[in-house]
């Protein structure tokens, strides 16, 4: 279902017009979802740092309060440190426990020791989503900051209400 997103108020002000089609346009949003793209980056827990990006694509969707965000992205000479985390666009709703998780297709990134695959994570109540390593038995590793990497990882997450209908 798709909202009109003008009207014509012959004798209404312009502020009352303004007002409207900013309110249908939300609503519109709200009920069809929208997407756009963004600049994803990575940073460490402990000291964020910075790096030589040489891809850096993002790509999100959101649909009533859940988004939907992939990442491409590709880092050289990073100097932060403690545990992986890329930063997106948008501030999750605060859960009780990190529970969206998503998938993640990691390369030139050594794996913590016993883990076989990766996986991303966000982190309750913030726009940090946090890159893990996951081991035979079932638990989990953050990565540490890499001075290089390469990641390509999708997630669905809840945002919080006042980013809806940006």
């Amino acid at each position: 279902m798709s909202l009109p997103t003008e009207y014509y108020f012959s004798d209404r002000p312009d502020e009352f017009k303004n007002e409207i089609s900013m309110y249908l346009e939300r609503m519109s949003r709200e009920m069809n979802g929208y997407s756009d793209s963004f600049v994803p980056y990575a940073e460490g827990a402990t000291s964020a740092g910075s790096g030589t990006y040489s891809t850096q694509k993002g790509f999100y969707f959101i649909d009533r309060n859940f988004v939907d965000i992939f990442i491409s992205i590709i880092w050289s000479a990073h100097s932060g440190t403690g545990n992986l985390r890329i930063v997106l666009p948008f501030i999750s709703q605060k859960a009780a426990t990190d529970y969206f998780v998503g998938s993640v297709e990691a390369a030139v990134q050594t794996y913590p020791s016993s883990c076989t695959y990766a996986t991303c994570k966000m982190e309750s109540g913030t726009r940090y989503m946090n890159i893990l390593g996951c081991q035979s038995g079932g638990g989990s590793v953050a990565f540490p900051v890499a001075s290089a990497a390469n990641f390509k990882c999708t997630i669905r997450y809840p945002i919080q209400s006042d980013q809806i209908g940006l």
